[in-house]
């Protein structure tokens, strides 16, 4: 079965039922969300859950990203809190 075609795979985004404020750090990592929300317009630098690196994510503030992440960095993010959505 292809990832995020059953609820509670982290590709889901039929609800969410838990929510963690994270701050940035430069090597501080996370179990594998299923959404984030950045508090300001901006760069999040983060590391996908099935990636070797990370990547910088223009956001808007307030607005669900669905990408599963297991790292928020502090190099190249400009939101001062990112929370991840389970």
């Amino acid at each position: 079965m292809a990832l995020g075609t059953t609820p509670g795979s982290i590709g889901s985004l039929a609800y969410s039922e838990h929510a963690v404020n994270i701050t940035p750090h430069a090597s501080n990592t996370f179990a594998a969300c299923r959404a984030f929300i950045a508090d300001t317009d901006g760069t999040v630098t983060a590391r996908p859950a099935r990636s070797a690196a990370d990547v910088a994510i223009p956001v808007i503030a307030g607005a669900i990203y669905p990408i599963s992440i297991v790292a928020v960095r502090i190099t190249g993010t400009d939101s001062t809190a990112v929370t991840i959505l389970y």
